[in-house]
């Protein structure tokens, strides 16, 4: 399979609200882009940020506050043997590069920050006046609205979907050059409850059992085969 990011509707919902993301520059907002673990949510992220020169990092479970300052400062560009080791300087630091060089900033796994957490970044947020955007899982969604002060600054909402069987079909045909009936397609969706990471596995092992009896279409019966070597029958 070719590496590729293909535009499925998530890609293109996602798209769409961060060139409203993009319109709340010199503001203190926050956008909240949520779903469940498997449905592209980071990988989108990651070729947002990368596409339009974005700041992108992703949290970490065990994150002090100085510790994701200094994550922050590295996604910026600051080199690890240059970051300040106080938190006040830290704090001055990201915003006096911001100002420099004003750039929205994605924050994956937003979840896991927590509430203490969430709240530096509000401070960050409201003194950089960049807007932020937050990836996460569920409960993030529970996370934003315990703080009447962060879930105020929302400037846009997403939620990412399961993927559904047109896009499955763009997805093989992108990724692996190979045709897609719809009745394979929907059983891939049905098997997958539309999780990309499990999609893109049985397209991989689709190909291989297509390029093996050297046919250019995935029927029923070969992606069947492949759902029967990704998927454990009590998934």
């Amino acid at each position: 399979m070719k590496p590729t990011l293909v535009y499925t509707q998530n890609v293109k919902n996602f798209v769409a609200t961060m060139q409203l993301v993009e319109k709340r520059m010199g503001h203190d907002s926050l956008a909240m882009i949520w779903g469940r673990a498997g449905r592209g949510k980071s990988r989108t992220a990651r070729w947002y940020a990368a596409q339009n020169d974005w700041v992108y990092l992703e949290s970490k479970r065990d994150w002090s506050v100085m510790w994701m300052f200094q994550d922050i400062l590295c996604a910026i560009g600051v080199p690890s043997d240059s970051l300040p080791h106080r938190k006040k300087r830290a704090f001055e630091q990201i915003i006096e590069l911001s100002e420099e060089d004003p750039r929205p900033i994605i924050l994956d796994e937003a979840d896991l920050v927590g509430s203490r957490l969430l709240e530096s970044v509000r401070d960050l947020c409201k003194t950089m006046m960049v807007p932020w955007v937050l990836v996460g899982e569920e409960s993030l969604t529970r996370l934003m609205v315990r703080d009447r002060r962060v879930w105020s600054r929302r400037c846009a909402s997403l939620e990412f979907q399961p993927m559904q069987i047109p896009d499955i079909i763009t997805f093989c045909k992108e990724a692996t050059e190979l045709t897609m009936p719809g009745e394979t397609a929907g059983a891939i969706q049905n098997a997958t409850r539309g999780d990309i990471r499990l999609i893109e596995l049985v397209l991989s092992v689709s190909e291989t059992i297509a390029n093996a009896n050297k046919k250019q279409e995935v029927s029923i019966e070969m992606a069947a085969a492949a759902i029967k070597k990704v998927i454990p029958e009590k998934a």
